[in-house]
């Protein structure tokens, strides 16, 4: 990439994508080097978490962002497990006009009906297995991927003359291989569970792929349904998830679900209960087809998505039994996913070192901590998109080995990966998104983001309490916040845990953070790690996958990134790093390290509650300015800003009375009340945003309607017959909701 962020000299483009289900994403690879160029969830441009449908507008975004167009796309691989892309598209224009889907598929990046585009589809499972073998840092191996659900066999059936579909069938079978079930009962359909693959890359031409084992799961209810029929099937990932449905009413918070089981053994504590509730929801070996979920202990739960109100009513009995029902279903995941990896080891890797797990059990960094630390495997890498947003890496790398044949060389040198792939933003995006913004912040201080000065300065704040918004370079691929979209804060301070759940992230406050550690010797002087690794020598943890212990001696030294059972969700950052986005990311945890004396700062992804990570400069400084004041510094790729307060307004214009709010957007209105004038709540909706702000009163939106900087507080006062104080704190109200400023005129963005 040259200094703003464009590709020169690649070869033909490979587009891979995962669309019309969840975490639709988008990646491009170029095939002459298998290089990704690009990769991002639809949802960081979207701004709705886990989105979905179309992705024209993202394939835009991907081609645009490296300088290339559609017509340097030679071959387009796609995936959606639910149905067959081909057929679902040539009826999509009816169903449209319908209003069955919506219209953002008919996009023609999306539809990509170029002439000259060639098309595959590409199974479930086997794009998740592309997207670690092909990246991880060694050239062979075994590769084991479960999720929640896969392609169906009758996907797998369903043959288009237009568009190829490969999928394992295509494959070679091991000698060992085994089916679960072996034969399948008519007149049902069946979803892909669990599967495992060998890889080898060490010859010229495409990666080799050998099938060695596959469950199927039955298919009882539509996947179509609201949780993607979850509710009743036996996939590990799919029971995970009906205990996620059942504690947070969503079945994609199993990450909630992983954090909340520790709780467990404090409040049985509490509840003067020492014993904990027998329960457990499956069990057995995979490999040998004795898997059993305990459908008698799911169907009894009681207190179906009732978590929030126990936890806001302050009900104990309610909080811990949903703590021990996450604490079994987790005992269980590892307890049936240990087995099944010593078993793989034991049938299919006597001689193998090496495992890659993928799909979205993946996820879940207690299990991975254990597998890494306890499989035997001497290398187990995880990618930094285990979840089906890493479904599009796949396809793309996938479609280039296709691309390329057997012309494609051996040897090919295999490095870290580094998961920054999204846009490059320039210093004048950078200023675009202040200028936008201005009346609400203000610049302390502007460097060159090279300039060991800016490091420093934000080393310093986070040192001294401040917590601190990280946006540099590409954003990251995958779930993680790894140093390109932060929120950066003092893992020394035993009360920044509360304080950022509560006041900043805006959620429960059981949820634990992660530390970004240097690695190498500097994480293992503070973590209980062992000589297995990710793959990187030295680097336990790049992508923060893995759950760690903290050691014994450190735990006060660190409290607020160590959970209530001692452990950490860990991230190790390559100390070696000399360019890009990590490079940036260590000199400041090792200016951190230089003041304080411990190598890590507390590290949690930079987005409001409810929204996926912040993308473009704008989501940044739009978040940054909605977290109420309680994020002291946004480090915007060297431009360090503050909020500008109310207060510092009226200080800089000398008088409250004095100033004359301006309408910062245009809106729509809401004033309901009661039979009798009686008003019940009043909001509005800026014209350019989805949400509704909820007012004080009917009076402040009276004054956001005259708000045209010609009429002063005090005139709103006597207007009113309110004092001056009374309009004051209204228009306070209003300017921090973005609503009014008392400067320039917003200019568009």
């Amino acid at each position: 990439l040259d200094e703003k962020g464009l590709v020169w000299g690649f070869g033909p483009l490979v587009l891979g994508l995962n669309k019309y289900s969840h975490d639709a994403s988008v990646c491009v690879v170029d095939s002459d080097s298998d290089a990704v160029l690009y990769a991002g969830a639809k949802e960081r441009l979207s701004r709705r978490k886990h989105d979905g449908g179309g992705v024209g507008e993202a394939v835009d975004v991907a081609l645009s962002s490296i300088g290339a167009k559609i017509e340097d796309v030679a071959l387009v691989v796609q995936n959606n497990h639910h149905h067959r892309i081909a057929p679902f598209e040539r009826r999509l224009p009816w169903a449209v006009k319908q209003g069955y889907e919506s219209a953002d598929g008919l996009h023609p990046l999306n539809l990509l009906e170029h002439g000259h585009l060639e098309k595959l589809e590409l199974s479930h499972h086997l794009a998740h297995a592309w997207s670690a073998a092909a990246l991880c840092p060694f050239d062979h191996g075994l590769v084991l991927v479960m999720d929640g659900m896969g392609d169906s066999q009758r996907n797998f059936k369903t043959r288009d003359e237009r568009v190829d579909f490969m999928t394992d069938d295509a494959l070679p079978k091991a000698d060992a291989f085994k089916q679960v079930p072996d034969t399948f009962a008519p007149f049902r359909d069946y979803r892909e569970a669990e599967t495992v693959y060998r890889f080898d890359d060490r010859g010229p031409g495409p990666m080799r792929l050998e099938l060695l084992f596959k469950r199927w799961t039955e298919e009882k209810s539509p996947s179509e349904l609201y949780n993607y029929g979850f509710e009743n099937m036996e996939s590990i990932g799919a029971i995970y998830s009906r205990v996620s449905s059942q504690t947070f009413g969503d079945w994609n918070a199993c990450g909630k679900v992983m954090g909340l089981g520790p709780w467990a053994p404090t409040w049985r504590k509490h509840s003067s209960r020492d014993e904990r509730s027998a329960r457990s929801f499956m069990s057995g070996s995979l490999l040998e087809g004795l898997f059993k979920v305990h459908w008698d202990e799911l169907n009894k739960l009681e207190y179906s998505n009732d978590f929030k109100a126990a936890l806001r009513e302050g009900d104990d009995l309610r909080k811990l039994f949903y703590a021990e029902v996450a604490e079994a279903v987790q005992d269980d995941l590892e307890g049936v996913c240990m087995a099944a990896v010593r078993d793989l080891k034991n049938t299919h890797g006597p001689g193998e070192a090496n495992l890659c797990f993928a799909g979205g059990v993946a996820l879940n960094s207690v299990l991975n901590g254990r597998i890494q630390k306890e499989s035997q495997f001497q290398r187990v890498y995880i990618p930094p998109f285990p979840g089906d947003d890493g479904v599009s890496v796949g396809c793309a790398l996938y479609g280039a080995s296709v691309l390329r044949g057997e012309s494609r060389p051996s040897g090919r040198e295999r490095t870290v990966f580094e998961p920054f792939q999204g846009p490059k933003y320039t210093a004048d995006d950078i200023l675009e998104a202040i200028s936008e913004y201005a009346p609400w912040v203000e610049v302390v201080a502007s460097y060159d983001v090279e300039d060991q000065e800016y490091i420093e300065f934000v080393a310093d704040a986070i040192a001294n309490g401040k917590v601190v918004g990280w946006f540099q370079g590409r954003g990251e691929v995958g779930p993680r916040a790894l140093g390109a979209r932060s929120i950066l804060a003092d893992p020394r301070d035993p009360e920044m845990a509360d304080f950022l759940n509560v006041k900043v992230k805006k959620r429960e406050v059981f949820r634990p953070f992660a530390p970004s550690c240097l690695g190498g010797e500097h994480a293992a002087a503070w973590f209980e790690l062992d000589e297995g690794d990710s793959g990187y020598p030295g680097l336990q943890s790049p992508y923060m996958s893995i759950t760690a212990r903290v050691l014994d001696e450190k735990r006060s030294l660190v409290p607020s990134i160590t959970h209530i059972d001692g452990t950490a969700r860990l991230q190790t950052v390559p100390t070696d790093a000399q360019t890009g986005e990590w490079s940036t990311y260590r000199r400041l945890l090792e200016a951190f390290l230089r003041i304080t004396g411990v190598p890590m700062v507390l590290n949690t992804s930079f987005n409001l509650a409810g929204e996926p990570i912040v993308e473009t400069p704008f989501d940044a400084v739009r978040s940054f300015l909605s977290m109420s004041g309680y994020m002291d510094f946004l480090a915007l790729q060297g431009v360090v800003l503050r909020v500008r307060s109310f207060d510092q307004v009226v200080e800089e214009n000398g008088a409250v009375e004095t100033l004359a709010p301006i309408r910062a957007t245009e809106f729509v209105s809401e004033l309901l009340t009661t039979s009798v004038g009686d008003t019940l709540t009043a909001r509005v909706k800026p014209v350019e945003a989805d949400k509704w702000i909820e007012l004080e009163d009917e009076i402040s939106l009276a004054l956001l309607e005259v708000a045209d900087g010609d009429v002063s507080i005090a005139t709103m006062g006597e207007e009113l017959e309110l004092s001056v104080e009374e309009v004051a704190e209204r228009a306070r109200a209003l300017y921090e909701d973005r609503l009014v400023h008392f400067g320039r005129r917003a200019q568009s963005g």
